[in-house]
């Protein structure tokens, strides 16, 4: 084809063109392809000068520029690809700013992001510098902000600098991870923030920046400006502006177009695309499906399967089930779906939109075959049942030794045995399959991957070694984490094992948030009985204990001393246990949204009742040392030194105990779970400080025992022997029979103490775990048990002594009758 007669035609749509520039009947102007080959790599158009003349014109794409884009700009070339691992339904707001190191934003652009929608898009960006040459003596990087669309709060930042300026053109492609959290502030930034906060880069946490408010700006945001944004956006620097959900423009005054109507079936909702797109790669609406259905416009219905447990069975944490598609002449397709076991719930429903024909339940390291069908299953409803005939065994349980040690090409030729000896064995496996045994006793194997890794393809959130598992590799809506045993949660953040229990993980997840005590399960109701029954005790034992030895008489040895402290000790701390429990009921029925006041009751109430409980026993132990001193020297006994002595070592019981427990508030801290929409208080020991913590443990607990013990023996053995010297009508047997009964109390008391932390210690020592946050009355109990002996000071030091009875009995006289 001929120069002449080549021709690209553009129309020049009537209404675009004003009155006095009109051209009838539709012109079409003609651009030869010499014309056009003229714009490098940009588009040429013709201008309108006067009637009847136009002037051939270039628009340069942003790499080029010159009246014939005949010139390269100097830019970033970037390509960026933004993976998600939670909030795959939020809409997030990328900035990407090339900046000097003065926080001077030389040219900006941003992305609109939605998971479901652009998960495995490439976004392609070109950064501009401000001058042309760029001026080479200034280091200039790559900033990127995410902002969550919904909330407009601030996710976290990243920063790439140039590292190689000379080049006109610096490539650099970038894989984001979108983290699961928030950036949580500084407290300290080097330069001070003055109108804003400091934060440290994702990817570079020892360099930190300032966050301006809106308003604001500079390196330490000292730099006021007026911010011409719409109302409800985001200003950051002068003239860039953050768009809230349904809005868009340079400065967010234009409407983004909403959906059309009944757009997405079935209760699906729509997102509207970035405006400024119009490739078919980039979807213009996007519909976000209930968990039913499923497709472009959610025009599809899931299948549901119902699946329960039999009575046999303990119900586990969590549910993993493998779909097997079988493939005419190929290898089946395998999908598996992992789906969370409510704290109440004896059964689980889960939604596939894959086709299948049969499906594996996986729980506790064992397979359970639960649906088979010979044609593939698609948008049904499903019920089924775990049962425990329908177990698949290893076929080391099915084989001897002999034969299940052989290679596999050996060993596989035996395979049809157990099929035919076991006529109600359905499956089996092996290292590398799983095998069917048919209607005609024969097994058919397929190969199943027995040792995937599911960390959630490098992105695991889940804490203290949990597997995490995505529904999809490339475009995930979910994750799950499937905990080791001694630890639960959504994110595996509760330790249920040794001195880590806590309240919060015992019964944390038997709270049920947004309804009413009277709706919760028994063990709320039977907790809430329990501790006001332990408040009720404490206070009044303690009232009356205190009242006993807030008397001059009792008060006049260190013993006295040692008594009052011990009765406020114990006062405090059935009060905190008390405080505590309602703090967290409240906090997970959602009665409590304070974050500050969560936040303290985390650090400051478990550390305190430590405290508490730890002091009381080391001041029995203080009250059992100065009797055996009493003992010991007889009327040489010094009562004022022994109220100095008291003093002090009050002070330093104190001491000791806050001080041995201080690493229990800096290991505390609160995480958001999103899933079941909570904030929890989390316990995270490193080893080192778990064996310390241990430690710590044994210390207070042997040693006042120890102290104790030996104390009363010490005390009935030097009685009688002194005793015996002094009436030798009878023997030192008879002396020492006649003060244990005396004297008994003395080693009931310590006793009883003891038998009563004996659950505390025997839970740190154990081995095994809470298994399951289903049951935890054995670890309900020995918590609430630990702190009995608060509520017995009454009747361990009052009730066995004539003395401090008398004295009680005086103190109620004195305060009914004056």
């Amino acid at each position: 084809m001929s120069d002449s007669t080549s021709t690209l035609s553009y129309e020049i749509p009537n209404q675009l063109i004003d009155d006095d520039t009109l051209i009838e009947d539709d012109s079409l102007i003609d651009v030869y392809y010499n014309d056009a080959w003229l714009c490098n790599r940009g588009l040429p158009i013709y201008i309108q000068t006067n009637v009847n003349k136009f002037k051939l014109s270039c628009l340069c794409s942003p790499s080029y520029y010159g009246d014939k884009c005949q010139y390269q700009n100097q830019r970033v070339s970037l390509s960026l690809q933004i993976r998600a691992t939670s909030d795959w339904w939020n809409e997030f707001i990328f900035l990407i700013m090339l900046i000097d190191d003065e926080q001077n934003i030389e040219s900006h652009d941003h992305i609109e992001y939605l998971s479901v929608r652009d998960c495995g898009i490439k976004f392609n960006v070109y950064l501009l510098y401000s001058t042309r040459p760029k001026n080479s003596s200034e280091n200039c990087s790559v900033r990127i902000d995410a902002f969550d669309r919904m909330t407009m709060n601030y996710r976290s930042s990243w920063i790439y600098p140039i590292q190689f300026w000379f080049l006109p053109v610096y490539r650099l492609s970038i894989l984001l991870t979108l983290p699961y959290t928030n950036a949580e502030p500084l407290q300290r930034c080097t330069p001070s923030c003055v109108h804003g906060q400091c934060f440290s880069y994702i990817n570079n946490q020892t360099s930190m920046f300032c966050l301006c408010e809106s308003g604001w700006s500079g390196t330490r945001c000292d730099m006021k400006y007026i911010c011409d944004c719409a109302p409800n956006s985001l200003c950051i620097d002068k003239n860039i502006c953050i768009c809230p959900d349904g809005h868009f423009g340079p400065r967010c005054y234009l409407f983004q177009p909403s959906c059309p109507s009944n757009w997405c079936l079935n209760g699906g909702y729509c997102v509207p695309g970035d405006e400024r797109y119009s490739s078919k790669r980039f979807e213009k609406r996007k519909c976000v499906c209930p968990q039913e259905y499923f497709g472009n416009r959610c025009e599809y219905r899931q299948t549901r399967i119902d699946i329960s447990f039999h009575n046999e069975l303990d119900i586990p944490q969590s549910l993993l089930v493998h779909f097997i598609s079988v493939q005419d002449y190929e290898n089946p397709i395998r999908t598996s779906t992992m789906k969370k076991i409510a704290f109440d719930q004896n059964s689980v429903r889960l939604y596939t939109s894959h086709s299948f024909n049969i499906a594996f339940a996986e729980m506790l390291g064992r397979f359970y075959l639960i649906i088979l069908q010979a044609t593939e299953i698609i948008s049904a409803n499903i019920t089924t049942e775990i049962i425990p005939s329908h177990q698949c065994p290893s076929i080391y349980n099915l084989f001897n030794q002999t034969i299940s040690n052989q290679h596999l090409i050996k060993r596989i030729k035996y395979y049809q045995l157990p099929c035919q000896k076991q006529p109600y064995l359905i499956c089996f496996y092996d290292d590398i399959h799983l095998c069917l045994c048919d209607l005609n006793r024969r097994s058919n194997c397929f190969e199943f991957n027995h040792n995937m890794t599911y960390d959630c393809y490098g992105q695991n959130t889940c804490e203290n070694e949990g597997r995490c598992f995505q529904n999809n590799p490339k475009c995930p809506t979910s994750s799950t984490c499937v905990c080791l045993e001694c630890y639960y949660g959504s994110r595996c953040q509760f330790p249920v094992k040794g001195s880590t229990l806590s309240l919060d993980a015992i019964l944390g997840y038997g709270i049920h948030p947004y309804i009413s005590i009277h709706q919760q399960s028994f063990i709320v109701k039977f907790t809430i009985s329990l501790t006001t029954a332990i408040f009720l005790l404490g206070l009044f034992s303690n009232f009356f204990s205190f009242v006993t030895f807030n008397t001059k008489k009792t008060c006049d040895v260190g013993c006295g001393l040692y008594l009052k402290t011990t009765s406020i000790v114990a006062l405090i701390a059935v009060t905190m246990l008390e405080i505590k429990f309602w703090l967290l009921l409240a906090s997970q029925m959602g009665s409590i949204n304070n974050r500050s006041l969560i936040h303290a009751q985390c650090i400051f109430i478990d550390f305190l009742l430590r405290c508490l409980v730890s002091s009381g026993d080391w001041l029995s132990a203080c009250i059992a040392i100065e009797r055996a001193l009493n003992v010991s020297t007889g009327i040489t006994f010094n009562k004022q030194k022994s109220k100095v002595v008291a003093k002090w070592l009050i002070l330093v019981v104190f001491l000791v105990t806050i001080g041995t427990h201080i690493h229990d508030p800096v290991s505390r801290y609160l995480i958001d779970d999103k899933e079941e929409q909570r904030t929890w208080c989390i316990t995270k020991y490193t080893p080192s400080i778990q064996t310390l913590d241990l430690a710590i443990n044994i210390l207070h607990f042997s040693f006042p025992f120890g102290i104790n013990c030996f104390s009363a023996l010490f005390i009935i053995t030097a009685t009688a022997r002194s005793r015996s010297k002094a009436q030798k009508k009878q023997s030192y047997r008879q002396h020492l029979h006649i003060q244990f009964r005396q004297h008994k109390h003395l080693l009931i008391s310590p006793c009883i103490l003891i038998l009563l932390a004996l659950p505390r210690l025997v839970i740190s020592f154990l081995s095994g775990c809470m298994k399951s946050a289903r049951n935890p009355w054995l670890y309900l109990i020995g918590y609430f048990i630990s702190f009995i002996p608060t509520t017995m000071t009454f009747m361990v030091f009052v009730l066995p002594s004539e003395m401090y009875k008398k004295e009680f009995t005086d103190s109620i006289k004195r305060f009914w009758f004056n």
